[in-house]
């Protein structure tokens, strides 16, 4: 097998594959990168900017509501970024106090809660209920009363 002195674009080497007799190698002057193995399931490459921070990425499992997990899903898939990618633009937007969505995405995600029948919405967060195992949970609304959550636990 010859290696040439050619590149592709993005500067790594290319290779001119070898004709098996079935077109393997491609037309005469057919060239491909190393990266190139796995063609139509490569995924993108990210442009890494220069001043661009280095992280170091764990495992996590975390729990999270059924119905809001799957519109979180469908929205990544949406933008064409993982699941993690998401959650940690959420949460860095969070933290400095700014929105994460436009407009155009907080309409995407509405029509997404009621293909999926999500109705939580954020003052729903800290009076949220599991359900116990098997049952389909119901949605815990503030009433008018003052009653803490734990009383609206007990009174099943």
């Amino acid at each position: 097998m010859n290696n040439c002195s050619l590149s592709t674009p993005d500067g790594a080497p290319a290779v001119r594959l070898p004709d098996a007799g079935f077109g393997g190698g491609g037309p005469p002057g057919f060239t491909r990168s190393a990266g190139d193995w796995y063609i139509g399931t490569k995924l993108p490459r990210y442009i890494a900017v220069q001043d661009s921070p280095v992280v170091t990425r764990v495992q996590t499992g975390v729990r999270l509501e059924a119905r809001t997990l799957n519109v979180l899903k469908a929205l990544a898939a949406l933008k064409g970024m993982s699941l993690g990618d998401l959650l940690e633009g959420i949460v860095l937007h969070a933290f400095d106090g700014e929105q994460a969505f436009s407009d155009a995405t907080r309409e995407q995600i509405a029509g997404l809660k009621k293909i999926y029948g999500l109705e939580l919405n954020a003052r729903d967060s800290h009076t949220l209920i599991e359900a116990e195992s098997g049952q389909r949970p119901a949605i815990a609304r503030r009433s008018g009363s003052s009653k803490s959550t734990r009383d609206r636990r007990t009174k099943r």
